[in-house]
C-alpha cells in the first residue's frame, strides 16, 4: 500500500494521501401502472459554490451526479466549512409512483452526536447527508424543519423512510439520511452504497421534488469546523477524495520525532 509505505513522508510534510472510489448515477423512475421507466430530468443546485450537479448521461438527462461540500473535498480534520445546505434537486410530474436509485459516497469529520453525555440533550447530527423526494412541497433546503435523524434512530445507521415523516425531522415523502456514528476527535467516517427510495400515491398533476444534499446548517447541532463532503455519486469523470492520513497534531509529531531519535541513538550504540 503506497499510503502505508509513505506514512512518515506524508506525516512529516503535514499532508495526507488520497484514494478514490467510482460509482454510477442518480436515476429517477416513474410508473403509471404499466411498469417503471427511466425519466429525463434537469437538476439545479441550492446556490453558492459548495454543490455541483452534472448530467453524466451524454445529454439524455437520465443519469445525474451531485457533488456536495465541493469546496471542501479531501480536507483534513483541521479544515473549516461554512454552514449551509449544499445540494442539487429536480422536479417532474405526470406519474403516480416514483423511485429514486442512487449511489452515495459520504465522508465526514463532523458526525453523529449520540447525546449520551449529557443525556439526552444533544441528540442529532452535526453534518447530515440526505436524499428526499416529496409531492408538491419543495426542495429539501426550502422545507427542512429539523434534523433528519432523531433519537429513535440507531447511531450510525442509514435511515430510510418511504411515504412517511416520523423519522425524518418533518420531511414529508420519502427520505434517506446518514450522518455517522458519533463525534470523536480524529475519527473519520464514511458511508458508501447503493440505495432506492419509493413514493406512491402521487397525483399525476403534482410536481415531484427530489433533492440530494449535505446539510451542515440544521439544528440542533451546527458548527463551521470539521468538514464533510460527498458524491451522489462519482459518476464517470469525478472521483470523491478521501483523506487517509490527517494532519498530525503537535503532540503526535513530537512523539514521532522522539521515537525516530531513540531508534537512531540505539543503532549508534549497537
Amino acid at each position: 500500500m503506497t499510503c502505508i509505505k509513505n506514512f512518515l513522508k506524508c506525516a512529516g510534510a503535514l499532508a495526507f494521501c488520497m484514494i478514490s472510489i467510482n460509482a454510477n448515477a442518480i436515476q429517477i423512475y416513474g410508473d403509471n401502472g404499466g411498469g417503471f421507466s427511466l425519466l429525463s430530468t434537469t437538476w439545479v443546485t441550492s446556490g453558492g459554490t459548495g454543490a455541483v450537479a452534472t448530467d453524466i448521461s451524454g445529454g439524455a438527462g437520465t443519469d445525474w451526479e451531485v457533488l456536495v461540500g465541493f469546496d471542501d473535498f479531501g480536507d483534513p480534520e483541521s479544515g473549516t466549512q461554512t454552514s449551509g445546505v449544499y445540494g442539487g434537486g429536480t422536479t417532474i410530474s405526470g406519474y403516480s409512483s416514483y423511485k429514486v436509485v442512487f449511489d452515495v459516497q459520504a465522508y465526514s469529520w463532523d458526525s453523529y452526536n449520540d447525546g449520551t453525555t449529557p443525556a439526552p440533550g444533544n441528540i442529532g447530527l452535526w453534518d447530515v447527508f440526505a436524499v428526499n423526494m416529496n409531492a408538491g412541497l419543495g426542495y429539501y433546503w426550502d422545507i427542512v424543519t429539523g434534523d433528519p435523524i432523531v433519537a429513535t434512530n440507531p447511531a450510525g445507521s442509514v435511515v430510510i423512510e418511504d411515504n412517511g415523516t416520523s423519522a425524518t425531522g418533518g420531511l414529508s415523502g420519502s427520505t434517506w439520511a446518514w450522518g455517522g456514528l458519533d463525534y470523536v476527535n480524529g475519527t473519520f467516517e464514511s458511508e458508501i452504497g447503493t440505495y432506492t427510495l419509493n413514493l406512491t400515491g402521487v397525483d399525476i398533476n403534482t410536481n415531484l421534488f427530489v433533492s440530494a444534499v449535505l446539510d451542515t446548517n440544521t439544528a440542533p447541532d451546527v458548527d463551521q469546523v470539521y468538514p464533510s463532503w460527498g458524491c451522489f455519486n462519482a459518476g464517470t469523470g469525478t472521483n470523491c477524495p478521501v483523506p487517509v492520513v490527517d494532519t498530525p497534531e503537535p503532540s503526535t509529531m513530537l512523539l514521532l520525532g522522539a521515537g525516530l531519535l531513540g531508534l537512531g541513538f540505539r543503532r549508534r550504540r549497537s
